[in-house]
């Protein structure tokens, strides 16, 4: 689950080298009117696209430095 940082951890820490990181976000945010939503669902959404994609890179640039450099793709859509 890439919105649990352990979990994250753990996945990185099972790849010895990373050269590529393709990250994509797919969904839309919460399906209302601003003031019907409720701010736990923008945080939900958040967390799904925007903070997944912080924790995945946080956990791959070094592993992409340490083989002499690599490339990050990201995508959100919805």
């Amino acid at each position: 689950d890439y919105a649990v940082q352990a979990d994250v951890d753990r996945m990185f820490a099972a790849i010895p080298r990373l050269d590529i990181l393709v990250h994509t976000a797919i969904g839309g945010g919460p399906p209302d009117l601003f003031m019907n939503i409720d701010p736990a669902d923008w945080q939900a959404t958040l967390e799904g696209k925007l903070i997944s994609l912080m924790r995945c890179a946080h956990a791959a640039i070094p592993k992409m430095q340490a083989a002499g450099g690599g490339v990050a793709i990201d995508g959100v859509a919805g």
